[in-house]
C-alpha cells in the first residue's frame, strides 16, 4: 500500500507487531506520516480493507430491485453509484448505468472508493452502521 494513495479519513488495518491486535482505523495525520516516514521501523504495519458486500452496506450502499446480478447502490448528491462484482475481484463501478463496465473501473479497496468517492462527487464515505 502506497503511502500517495492514503489520506486523512481512510478506513485501513493497522496491527500493533508487539501486541498483534489488528484494528479498523481511519487515518490521522500522524498514521499517514508513519506510513510514509517510518516504514519498517514503526511499531504498527498498516494493510488496506478488503472491499466486500458487507463492507459496502456498511457505508449505506444498498441491492437494487434485484440482486441476481449483485448490483449495489448508494444515493449521492450528483446520482447514484453502483458497483457489482467483478470476475478480477473487487468491485466494477459507474454512475447511474451510463460508465462501461470494464477493467479500468476495478476497485478492491475501502480506500480507493473513498478516494474515489471524494474525488468525483466532493462526497465523503463513512461507515453508516
Amino acid at each position: 500500500m502506497d503511502a500517495k494513495e492514503l489520506r486523512i479519513g481512510n478506513y485501513i488495518w493497522r496491527t500493533n507487531k508487539n501486541t498483534k491486535e489488528k484494528v479498523l482505523i481511519q487515518l490521522t495525520a500522524s498514521c499517514v506520516l508513519d506510513i510514509s516516514s517510518n516504514k519498517e521501523r514503526s511499531s504498527f504495519v498498516y494493510e488496506p480493507v478488503e472491499l466486500t458486500k458487507e463492507r459496502l452496506v456498511s457505508f449505506g450502499f444498498y441491492y437494487g430491485e434485484s440482486e441476481e446480478h449483485g448490483y449495489l447502490w448508494i444515493k449521492l448528491k450528483m446520482g447514484e453509484l453502483y458497483v457489482r462484482p467483478s470476475y478480477l475481484g473487487g468491485f466494477y463501478w459507474g454512475f447511474d448505468y451510463n460508465n462501461e463496465l470494464d477493467n479500468q473501473n476495478n476497485i478492491k479497496y475501502v480506500h480507493k472508493l473513498q478516494n474515489l468517492c471524494l474525488e468525483v462527487t466532493n462526497e465523503e464515505l463513512t461507515i453508516k452502521n
